[in-house]
């Protein structure tokens, strides 16, 4: 059995190189603060710690990079200035693999692209 544990530390030495470290060490840094999702239609990205069940990820108009974003409760709208209107609060950016650089809006038929107002507190 030793012989066993022996073996695999060996290995475990021998791939474990300067380069492997630093590969480590890039992926703790992009991924700290940071929670993996998947999305109700299979995509899958890291978006802020704090992002949970019931969030929804957006690409703004305008914008290239997919953002977090979570309904704002009852007492942060504005009903008087805009009661009809959808609130939200930006949780921060996300990177969600395959809709990076805008390319959403080329991958989603036209009944899923639907353009929204929203208003952000």
């Amino acid at each position: 059995m030793e012989d066993v544990c022996q073996s695999s530390r060996q290995r475990k030495e021998e791939l474990w190189d300067a380069s492997t470290h630093n590969i480590c060490t890039d992926i703790k840094t992009a991924t700290r603060g940071r929670r993996f999702f998947n999305t109700q239609k299979g995509y899958f990205g890291f978006g802020p710690g704090k992002c949970k069940i019931g969030d929804l990820v957006v690409v703004l108009a305008g914008g290239r990079v997919p953002y977090t974003i979570r309904p704002a409760p009852e007492s942060a709208r504005a009903p008087a200035i805009m009661p009809s209107m959808k609130c939200y609060t930006i949780l921060g950016d996300s990177y969600v693999h395959g809709i990076m650089d805008g390319e959403v809006f080329e991958l989603l038929n036209e009944n899923e692209r639907e353009l929204k107002e929203i208003v952000l507190v």
